[in-house]
């Protein structure tokens, strides 16, 4: 029965309609493997990322929402690393990909922790 439970609560986590304050409680799953997912899902708050940055700092920074979270608050990077950024380097690199007519295509972050 205990797996039909995770089973279900992982479905969850990996679903991204799945609501906020769901993820909310996911978050304190027992389970690495829910938490992992929901460091990776979409619809995770950012406060719930940060709680789960020092365990899964590739997944909330690979996190399809971050872009948004940087919009609504430019200083999220900072407050992650400032939080855990004795125990995590943090770098990040911007590339953009031009046509040769110089009109930009795709323009990224990538994170790299060490």
């Amino acid at each position: 029965m205990s797996n039909i439970i995770q089973s279900s609560e992982l479905n969850l986590a990996l679903d991204e309609n799945t609501p906020s304050q769901v993820l909310k409680e996911l978050a304190q799953s027992q389970s690495d493997k829910i938490r992992f997912a929901v460091a990776e899902n979409p619809n995770t708050s950012p406060e719930i990322l940060k709680g789960l940055f020092s365990e899964f700092p590739i997944q909330v920074l690979n996190n399809f929402a971050l872009d948004l979270i940087l919009l609504e608050n430019p200083d999220f990077l900072e407050e992650l690393y400032g939080v855990y950024g004795r125990k995590i380097r943090l770098h990040i690199m911007n590339y953009q990909f031009s046509l040769l007519n110089g009109v930009q295509i795709i323009q990224t972050n990538i994170f790299v922790v060490l």
